[in-house]
């Protein structure tokens, strides 16, 4: 079992996370598997068995993370790299496939010209942002310009980008066990605040399938069905109800040929 622990640097001003392998019998000592100055971070394994984390190391611009990955035997190697770092990512259950979340700026087509536009604007000094059709800010942390995005990786081909989570898109992505679909939330903006959208898409062209989203309900921590075909997947759907400040909280269950039922 591999898991993530923090400890105080040398200096005593903050914390670095570092990857441990622990015996769940209790019977072994700890293993310190992956360990850099940087910091490394939310482990997972993709379907062959090699460890997945995130981490800052070797990042020449010193900014965000990146995805690196770790065999059984061999040094980690960085995976994927993005201007302004790596979120999150989820890996295929039974595929060599990876969905990861990472920022574009409105009207970058690709990372290449994110990078650029990301340069152009820290040239200028530019830090505006023009809010349109959500808040301002989410959680105390302010929102844009830049938007988190899907994007699916596989090793024999380029990240393809599966679409916008919006400026308040929170990284839940799941890829379906096969890595044929990958399905994302799509943030609910300022004209519909208690609604936001399900996104599924090909995984090899970025193109989507089919969305959906119901009034009043917002659908998050999608989880896929390793056994189901095509494919399914569960998410839980929070109803708010404004009239009286109160809201329930169900799971609900989609697949390609039915309604999301509940």
């Amino acid at each position: 079992m591999i898991a993530s622990a923090q400890s105080i640097k040398e200096e005593g001003t903050e914390h670095v996370a570092r990857l441990w392998e622990v015996d769940p019998s209790g019977k072994g000592d700890s293993r310190l598997v992956a360990g850099s100055v940087e910091g490394d971070s939310d482990p997972a394994f993709a379907a062959d068995g090699t460890l997945l984390f995130l981490s800052a190391r070797e990042n020449a611009d010193g900014k965000g993370v990146s995805l690196w990955a770790l065999s059984e035997r061999g040094a980690a190697r960085r995976i994927a790299h993005h201007p302004g770092g790596v979120f999150a990512f989820t890996s295929a259950a039974h595929a060599d496939a990876v969905a990861y979340t990472a920022d574009l700026l409105p009207g970058a087509a690709d990372t290449e010209t994110y990078a650029a536009a990301r340069r152009e604007r820290e040239d200028a000094m530019v830090t505006a942002a023009l809010y349109e059709e959500t808040a301002t800010s989410a959680w105390s942390a302010a929102l844009g310009p830049d938007e988190p995005h899907t994007f699916v990786l596989r090793s024999d081909r380029p990240a393809v980008i599966a679409g916008s989570q919006g400026p308040a898109g929170t990284a839940d992505v799941a890829l379906s066990p096969d890595g044929s679909l990958v399905a994302c939330t799509r943030a609910a903006t300022g004209r519909a605040p208690d609604t936001n959208t399900v996104v599924v898409a090909d995984a090899a062209t970025g193109m989507h399938r089919r969305t959906f989203s119901r009034p009043g309900h917002q659908y998050y921590a999608w989880r896929s069905r390793p056994t189901a075909r095509p494919w399914s997947a569960s998410a839980s759907a929070r109803r708010h109800t404004t009239a009286n400040g109160t809201s329930r909280s169900s799971r609900s269950t989609w697949t390609p040929a039915k309604r999301p039922t509940f």
